[in-house]
């Protein structure tokens, strides 16, 4: 067991060793001194006082985040209540009793506190302070297992905070004509159909895959129309699927089968997602290449071989076994699609429709090499026999929430001077290629790629603002189907549809009309995107603004001003927004806050697993007086216990 200050002197030595020739302003000092041994009094002159300052305050369950904060959290802060709350008897113990091991600063503005906790499995306490006008302010908290994490995480930090100055810095553009100008000219030139550029890619590349958002009409159109042009069939014989593998015998005798038979792609579609995956345009998607297939010669025939993880919710149900198959889905869709090409004896080439993060390959800050999705694994293995093409869209995050549009509106403002025509084209070489990558909403801060390293080519069908969610396959949930998720839901939640979702009744038309409320519906992203014209702007570029819009408006009745009504607005949320979560269990509920504007807010803990492994979170969600959703933000601050 290292004492404090042992463990403090070795903290300083990681950094010194980490930070030793660098460019910036870095130092680091021992502390090696308990909460309690500060002053009483409230004290930001140096980041080991504010950190001491902090933990009274929450050990007191007095003050405000807003005025112990830096301005880049203020207005995350602002959209929640942020007075204090008394903490129990033995929280604030443990809030006077932490040991300040040491202190980090990075270019005179920016430190990280390191404290030891009393108890906990994470016990290493990291609070990072940017100082304004004289003074050290809250910017962030994080716990850790060990001092060694703890170090590793601050490298990260350094690498993002350093990164991002580049980013945010970009210089404003001298002439936005001409570089709109250049962007038009390019689609002129080197744009094409949509259609003829995926077949004409197919026939020059063993593997073709398309990043997409899920639930979108139209470009599951232009996949229906790429299946049913006799070309396809010429140059490509298989398209993978992000669907569940087991159930592959049902896609194979929908295929086989002499007679349509679309129950087949429905019971497989049930098996995706708890809910299932109720996408209209997606079935009309394998109803065209069953239909292609009925022209073609049985040797000539198109596969569709699903390479996602299994999730056979009957067997999870009898087993009481929900996390039985979970595991790296990026590995995995690549290994399946690895497999079967070298094992296939048809020599034509392949297709794989896949959600857009399974394919990027993007570096994060304070990272050498892209994070490892299945694009980039099959990148090491097919090299340039791999084309990656992204469609357009939002910069959405994986729960739903829309941060604005890609490129800043550049990508948008280019497509209308265009009058909007589908096109396709190479992003390597072009205006469009060299932006940052900012699609990906949970990396919009991180990313430090640019979108011609991230995909191969871009899509283009349509303004966002027309399209529509996909509409619900009629007759997908059914009285028994409901019997089946009312189980499912038992398994992740502990509690049956009717209480957790409150829902009149476990019944198929109760699920149907609570799914269409948003599937069928247009998106609900329009009132986020801002304007074409963001890229424009010098104030910040990277910056990306939240925009002082409509609260999103709920698709259930629930009364906001209670904490039951607040927790089906959560539910109801999340339900519909969470897209890659393959489950989640609640772990507790905090108490219902109001601020002066009468705007309300819950925290939720909850443990999920996802593509990125297993975790904890705890999010706090912000409602307007009508039940309109205003903020989604996952809190920094994760005590051990909810207050009630």
């Amino acid at each position: 067991m290292k004492t404090l200050a042992s463990a403090a002197l070795l903290l300083v030595a990681m950094v010194t060793e980490a930070t030793s020739g660098a460019d910036h302003d870095r130092s680091a000092y021992v502390v090696a001194r308990p909460v309690s041994s500060f002053d009483a009094d409230d004290d930001f002159s140096t980041p080991e006082a504010a950190y001491a300052t902090i933990n009274r305050c929450l050990a007191e369950g007095r003050g405000d985040w807003l005025a112990m904060s830096a301005s880049s959290l203020r207005d995350r802060l602002s959209q929640s209540p942020t007075r204090l709350q008394k903490p129990t008897q033995e929280e604030a113990r443990q809030f006077l009793a932490a040991d300040i091991l040491s202190v980090r600063v990075d270019g005179g503005d920016f430190a990280q506190v390191i404290a030891r906790w009393p108890s906990g499995s994470k016990r290493i306490d990291v609070r990072t302070f940017e100082l304004e006008n004289g003074r050290w302010l809250n910017a962030g908290n994080s716990r850790y297992a060990s001092v060694e994490a703890a170090e590793s995480a601050f490298r990260r930090v350094l690498h993002r905070r350093n990164d991002l100055e580049t980013i945010r810095s970009r210089p404003p553009i001298d002439d936005p004509d001409a570089l709109l100008a250049d962007c038009v000219a390019y689609l002129r030139e080197h744009g094409q159909p949509p259609l003829q550029f995926v077949l004409d890619a197919l026939g020059s590349h063993r593997l073709v895959a398309i990043g997409e958002v899920h639930h979108r009409p139209t470009y599951w159109q232009l996949n229906s129309a790429i299946v049913r042009d006799p070309r396809f069939a010429e140059v490509a014989g298989t398209i993978y699927l992000e669907l569940p593998m087991h159930a592959q015998p049902l896609v194979d005798q929908f295929l086989a089968a002499e007679e349509l038979n679309t129950a087949l792609v429905i019971e497989t579609l049930r098996d995706n997602l708890w809910t299932g995956w109720p996408d209209a345009a997606m079935l009309d998607f394998f109803v065209s290449v069953w239909e292609t297939n009925r022209q073609l010669d049985p040797q000539r025939r198109i596969r569709i071989v699903l390479v996602d993880m299994q999730r056979p919710w009957r067997e999870l149900i009898r087993e009481q076994r929900l996390h039985k198959y979970d595991g790296d889905r990026n590995q995995l869709m690549a290994d399946n699609i690895r497999r079967d090409m070298a094992t296939s004896a048809d020599p034509r080439h392949a297709l794989f429709i896949v959600g857009y993060a399974h394919l990027e390959s993007v570096r994060h800050a304070g990272a050498e090499k892209p994070r490892r999705t299945a694009g980039v694994i099959l990148r090491e293995w097919l090299h340039d026999n791999l084309l990656t093409i992204v469609q357009h869209g939002p910069m959405i995050a994986n729960m739903g929430r829309v941060f604005g549009r890609a490129a800043e509106g550049l990508f948008d403002e280019a497509f209308a001077e265009q009058g909007h025509a589908p096109v396709a084209f190479s992003l390597r070489g072009s205006q469009f290629g060299t932006h940052r990558f900012d699609l990906n909403g949970d990396e919009r801060d991180s990313a430090m790629s640019n979108f011609e390293e991230a995909f191969d080519a871009y899509l283009y069908l349509g303004p966002l603002e027309d399209e529509r969610f996909s509409p619900l396959i009629s007759g997908f949930y059914t009285d028994d189907f409901a019997q089946e998720l009312d189980q499912r839901y038992r398994l992740l939640t502990g509690k049956g549809l009717v209480e957790g979702l409150r829902l009149p009744a476990a019944d198929g038309q109760s699920l149907a009309q609570w799914m269409g409320h948003s599937w069928g519906q247009p998106r609900t992203w329009n009132s986020r995107l801002g304007p074409k014209t963001r890229w424009r702007m010098d104030d910040g570029a990277g910056e990306y603004l939240v925009w002082n819009d409509p609260p999103a408006m709920p698709t259930i009745d629930a009364d906001p001003t209670t904490r039951n009504g607040m927790i089906r607005l959560v539910e109801d949320f999340l339900q519909h927004n969470f897209r890659d979560i393959q489950n989640r269990r609640t772990v507790e509920w905090g108490g219902a806050a109001v601020d002066s504007a009468g705007n309300r807010s819950i925290d939720y803990r909850f443990e999920s697993a996802s593509a990125g492994g297993a975790r904890t979170a705890v999010f706090r969600f912000t409602f307007a007086p009508n039940g309109g959703l205003i903020s989604v933000i996952e809190m920094q601050e994760q005590p051990a216990a909810i207050p009630p």
